[in-house]
């Protein structure tokens, strides 16, 4: 309901005084009627508690979608960086074994 720019309290101030209405009114009524007007209230009220439950689980949602976004970041960054590590390695033992090489064949045509 904030959402929607109400504030609690008028929320709660119409809920007070639909329910004390509705209450009036189907104590007056006969009994089929009654029960009637009442399982309609029960299904208003199921359609609102299932509206204020879609917002708490988007609000859920977006929390695990940007924690995953999180997640996956460290994980791109972890992997540029073991990449970088790795080829940073691949490449000096290539460098050693060129400098051995060259200086084996140095010394065998010496």
């Amino acid at each position: 309901m904030k959402k929607y720019g109400e504030s609690s309290d008028d929320a709660s101030a119409f809920k007070t005084a639909s329910a004390a209405k509705e209450a009036t009114s189907i104590q007056q009524m006969d009994g089929p009627l009654a029960l009637e007007k009442f399982s309609d209230e029960l299904r208003e009220m199921k359609k609102m508690i299932a509206l204020l439950n879609s917002d708490k689980r988007e609000d859920k949602s977006d929390y695990w979608i940007k924690l995953t976004g999180r997640i996956n970041k460290i994980f791109g960054i972890c992997y540029v960086i073991s990449v970088v590590v790795f080829l940073a390695t691949i490449f000096s033992v290539w460098l050693r074994e060129d400098d051995y090489l060259c200086e084996t064949n140095h010394l065998q045509v010496s």
